[in-house]
C-alpha cells in the first residue's frame, strides 16, 4: 500500500533486504538498521537476495557486490529484467574495487549510490538510509505487526 504525500513522515520504518555474505558485517548492519525501527531481511548470497526481494517487495535493497551464488551485477541484471522488480531501489555497499566501466554499469543498472564499506560504518549506513528515505515522495506503509 502506498501512502499519499500527506501521510509521509521521515522516520517511518522501511522494509530492507540486506544482501551481505560476511556474517559479522551483516549482523552489525542489521542491528544498526533495526535500532532505527526498520525491518531487515538478511540474504547471504545473490540467490537469497533475489528471492528475498521477490517475496518481500522491500523499500530498499542494500547489496554487496562480491557474494556467492550471484554477484551484485548478476542480481541487478535479474532485478532489472523482471517487470515486478525493475524499479527496486538499490544501494551498493561493497569493498570491491570497481573500474570506471563497472561504475558506469552500476549507474546504468539504476543503483542509487555506491558506498564503500571502508567508509561506511553501521550507524553511518543507517543515517544514509534515513536521509535517503526523507527524499522519497511516496513510501509503502510500515510492515503489518
Amino acid at each position: 500500500m502506498i501512502f499519499d504525500v500527506g501521510q509521509l513522515h521521515d522516520d517511518a520504518p522501511l522494509d530492507i533486504v540486506l544482501a551481505e555474505d560476511d556474517p559479522d558485517i551483516a549482523f552489525m548492519n542489521q542491528r544498526a538498521l533495526q535500532r532505527d525501527g526498520h525491518h531487515v531481511e538478511l540474504a547471504h548470497d545473490g540467490a537469497e537476495a533475489l528471492e528475498a526481494v521477490r517475496q518481500n517487495d522491500p523499500d530498499l535493497l542494500v547489496l554487496d557486490m562480491q557474494m556467492p551464488r550471484g554477484d551484485g551485477f548478476a542480481v541487478l541484471e535479474e532485478l532489472r529484467a523482471d517487470l515486478d522488480t525493475v524499479d527496486q531501489a538499490v544501494v551498493v555497499l561493497s569493498n570491491a574495487y570497481l573500474t570506471e566501466a563497472e561504475n558506469q554499469r552500476l549507474n546504468h543498472l539504476g543503483v542509487i549510490e555506491l558506498l564503500g564499506k571502508w567508509n561506511v560504518r553501521p550507524r553511518a549506513l543507517a543515517e544514509w538510509i534515513k536521509n535517503w528515505a526523507a527524499t522519497q515522495t511516496a513510501r509503502r506503509s510500515p510492515r503489518d505487526p
